[in-house]
């Protein structure tokens, strides 16, 4: 499957629409077939699209046995400057690993994503050296990262709507459960997905992963099986997080049609 995605990402690379005055990309795979793509490859800001690189690291030191769900994360005094979306955690309490991944893939919080990071390479700086490098090694040669959260700051995250199904490609190989849950119970609190259209029944997402700062507009890349063939849609660059729903559902719909 993923030689599938790949070459059909290089076609729709070749076929792009100019970017021009559109600042919108958006880019719809269905089993290996490039339904619709527009700026496919034109670099965008990533926004909270990032956490999806640092939980790809987290899960593949999960998978190798360096770290467990049940080891205990310590929130530094840097991860917790860290502005919203944040789960608020003062400096020195801690949370455990399964804690926190689902902290960052249901409620975005950025002081868990920069914890996590200093949690594995000892500082957030040493962790995007690792980013960084997992991204040449997936082929995202559009990718850039400056910090694990995707905040703003003199840098920009950035990468293409090709870039990042290539790393959702790449986290197949893990469980991802924890991208697709609607909601997460925490110290008696209740955290909703930040990508409402999961509990949009007829999409059957099971992975989600939104992002927003005022450089990137919302953004979005979700995937869910239709009628046993798996989908994958990225969105960038919309103007509210309704207007990303609205675009999203209405190709789905069309996508579930054709079918």
């Amino acid at each position: 499957m993923l030689k599938k995605i790949l070459m059909t990402i290089a076609v729709c690379v070749v076929c792009m629409v100019p970017a021009k005055a559109n600042n919108k990309s958006f880019l719809l795979i269905s089993g290996n077939h490039v339904t619709e793509h527009v700026n496919a490859n034109k670099r965008v800001v990533l926004a909270s699209l990032t956490k999806m690189m640092t939980i790809d690291i987290v899960l593949g030191e999960l998978q190798s046995g360096h770290i467990h769900r049940t080891d205990m994360v310590t929130i530094s005094r840097h991860a917790s400057s860290m502005p919203k979306s944040h789960l608020g955690l003062r400096a020195g309490s801690k949370i455990s690993v399964n804690d926190a991944i689902k902290a960052v893939t249901v409620h975005s919080s950025n002081d868990i994503a920069v914890a996590l990071a200093e949690f594995i390479s000892g500082s957030e700086d040493e962790f995007v050296k690792r980013m960084n490098l997992a991204a040449l090694s997936y082929g995202m040669m559009n990718t850039t990262y400056f910090n694990a959260s995707g905040l703003p700051g003199l840098h920009q995250n950035t990468s293409t709507d090709c870039d990042l199904v290539r790393l959702y490609e790449h986290m197949q190989s893990y469980d991802l459960k924890d991208f697709g849950l609607e909601e997460w119970h925490y110290r008696g609190e209740t955290y909703g997905n930040t990508n409402h259209l999961m509990s949009v029944k007829s999409h059957h997402m099971d992975f989600s992963k939104t992002g927003y700062i005022d450089a990137s507009g919302y953004n979005l890349v979700a995937s869910g099986l239709h009628q046993g063939v798996r989908y994958i849609v990225v969105i960038t660059g919309c103007g509210s997080s309704a207007e990303r729903d609205q675009i999203v559902s209405r190709k789905l719909h069309k996508l579930s049609r054709l079918s």
